[in-house]
């Protein structure tokens, strides 16, 4: 069985698996820099979302080390939002849809009122008045229908796709064979003969 000939490497053949990616990671410039630091299981889990999306692609760099690089600095860039997000779905995902879930509490506003003061505000004060004379609420309750459409519309959000495509451009987006170049060279003794 024939297999095609690429140009450049594949993913899998840059990083043959999950811990040689972490390894090399964590020895790069881009770990931990300036303060963007992420779980080592989001950094092995992100090796496998791309060899999920990726595995067999060529890379589009034919600098292999500008390659890694690139991956690097991308995890570095999104991965930190990538990992706050996924915490956040999994919080809302823990939420329950019982009549006393927290999808069907609405906001609560107060509102406070003071009639002379003990203290002069000025127009530059932006801290509150520690006296009152009388304080006022709003709370509001959403409805079930409008609880189920606001936690829907929160879950719908694949935080992790839009995180991985963000490495698309590392990779060949039209993969064909490259043909090589084969040379052939006549001998001397063939130009005698003729």
């Amino acid at each position: 069985m024939m297999i095609p000939k690429y140009s450049t490497k594949s993913l899998t053949d840059v990083w043959e698996d999950a811990s040689t990616f972490l390894s090399e990671y964590k020895l790069s410039p881009f770990y931990n820099a300036a303060g963007c630091s992420l779980l080592e299981s989001n950094i092995t889990l992100t090796y496998y979302l791309l060899y999920n999306k990726y595995g067999n692609t060529p890379i589009a760099n034919l600098d292999e080390n500008q390659f890694k690089f690139r991956v690097f600095g991308t995890i570095m860039q999104y991965g930190p939002t990538w990992e706050q997000k996924l915490k956040i779905q999994e919080k809302l995902r823990s939420l329950g849809l019982d009549d006393t879930s927290d999808i069907y509490k609405g906001s609560k506003a107060i509102y406070n009122h003071a009639n002379n003061p003990e203290t002069t505000p000025t127009t530059a004060d932006l801290e509150e008045i520690n006296y009152i004379n009388d304080q006022s609420t709003s709370g509001y309750k959403k409805s079930k229908l409008e609880g189920l459409a606001l936690f829907a519309e929160s879950l719908r959000d694949d935080v992790t796709s839009s995180y991985i495509d963000k490495f698309r451009k590392m990779f060949r987006q039209i993969v064909f064979v490259v043909p090589h170049a084969i040379y052939v060279e006549e001998s001397e003794d063939n130009e005698d003969e003729s």
